[in-house]
């Protein structure tokens, strides 16, 4: 069902100081972390035509801005980093396995399964990253990720290594999801982004699911669940970043599915002005849906998706910077 976009509230930048990343093996498409990155600051500006109101707890201060840099998020400082992990519902998570004798990759079933946040916020070695917040609205909304328009601002994440491919395959295979009462809402912030690949098109991703009756994995189709942006632009001067500006969004993200016969896209078939717009129209897209005055928690994750067609290289990947900006957006009937 569309919607009518009226509630702005602007949320969440996140600089990710990723370190030396190494491929195991040479033809295989996770990137195995082989340095210590470092997590930096995050901090949260919230705006827009209607407030909405963030605070670290549910009974704490409800204010226009949360810093995660305060002390309730001192862990953040002293996260080693980012490895690439897969996961479908923010629960069941994946880290690769290799053969102890070929460094090959193993297939999805003898991956190991992390189900209790084993690998999250870890100091000793990478994983994925979480942080906890809470949101309230003076007014019933539907939230989700979104840029402006008009002025091109809002949700991104751009490498600031510009010049190497490494920091490109960083921040095309980086994924940001939301997790709330057992929702989990996918962020992909430069779908049709690939280093190796100019030619625009968008590739599925399929994350590793986990089938808890049985035990078993398969490849998830989360196009119920997927928010599709195009790829956001960074402007130099000298060399210094000067501005951003944001990609549009897929309208609907299950048509575009529906489109990718043979896994991928046509960049022709999603470009153009129909199917974009500042924000994904379909309920696919709804982070939370927001009553008047109840708080609601949300979980928000970062991490690099391993089955991004864009986690693979076959040699050595340097060191990168991103920058991640988190916009979003609420909507009445």
């Amino acid at each position: 069902m569309m919607r009518r976009l009226h509630t702005k509230l602007i949320a969440s930048f996140l600089t990710l100081v990723i370190g030396m990343v190494m491929i195991v093996g040479v033809t295989y498409a996770w990137l195995t972390l082989s340095d210590n990155p470092v997590v930096g600051s995050i901090s949260i500006a919230v705006g827009g035509s209607q407030t909405i109101m963030l605070s670290e707890t549910e009974d704490g201060e409800y204010s226009d801005k949360l810093s995660f840099t305060s002390e309730a998020y001192d862990y953040l400082n002293h996260i080693s980093g980012l490895t690439p992990v897969s996961t479908a519902d923010g629960i069941n998570w994946f880290l690769p396995t290799y053969d102890e004798d070929t460094g090959e990759l193993n297939d999805i079933s003898e991956f190991d399964l992390d189900d209790d946040l084993t690998y999250a916020n870890r100091t000793d070695t990478g994983g994925y990253v979480y942080v906890d917040f809470w949101i309230q609205s003076p007014m019933d909304c539907d939230v989700r990720v979104s840029m402006d328009t008009e002025t091109l601002e809002g949700s991104f994440a751009i490498s600031e290594d510009k010049d190497t491919e490494s920091g490109a395959i960083l921040a095309s295979s980086l994924r940001v999801a939301f997790l709330v009462n057992g929702e989990f809402t996918i962020y992909e912030p430069n779908g049709d982004y690939h280093p190796k690949d100019s030619s625009g098109d968008y590739y599925i991703t399929e994350p590793i699911g986990y089938d808890v009756l049985t035990g078993s994995v398969y490849l998830a189709d989360i196009s119920d669940r997927l928010t599709v942006q195009l790829k956001s632009e960074a402007e130099y001067t000298n060399d210094v970043l000067t501005a951003i500006k944001a990609g549009l969004f897929i309208r609907d993200t299950e048509d575009l599915y529906d489109h990718a016969l043979t896994g991928s896209v046509s960049e022709e078939l999603f470009n153009k002005e129909d199917k974009l717009a500042g924000a994904s129209e379909d309920d696919a897209s709804i982070i939370v849906s927001l009553k008047k005055n109840e708080p609601q928690k949300i979980r928000m994750f970062i991490w690099i998706e391993g089955q991004d067609e864009d986690c693979q290289n076959e040699a050595s990947v340097t060191a990168a910077g991103i920058n991640l900006v988190i916009e979003f957006a609420g909507s009445t009937e």
